[in-house]
């Protein structure tokens, strides 16, 4: 287990890893989320961040969410 920035714990085995020039950090399933989330509250109409975080979601199995992202971006293009 390791502890998200946030506060809340994540298996290794659904954290990501990624490594660039040497320094490794482990990232929290739900990192992503709360990027586009922020990304949203600047920008209401951004199309890519619905998206993304529809993306973010389907991968982290909430599928409801997930369709409710795409269908808003779907109404923005």
């Amino acid at each position: 287990m390791y502890v998200c920035r946030s506060g809340g714990m994540v298996d290794a085995a659904v954290s990501k890893t990624v490594a660039r020039k040497g320094v490794t950090v482990r990232l929290c399933p739900s990192a992503p989320v709360k990027a586009y989330t922020q990304a949203l509250n600047i920008n209401p109409s951004d199309q890519l961040a619905y998206q993304y975080r529809g993306d973010s979601y389907k991968t982290l199995g909430k599928i409801a969410a997930a369709k409710e992202d795409y269908k808003t971006a779907q109404k923005l293009r």
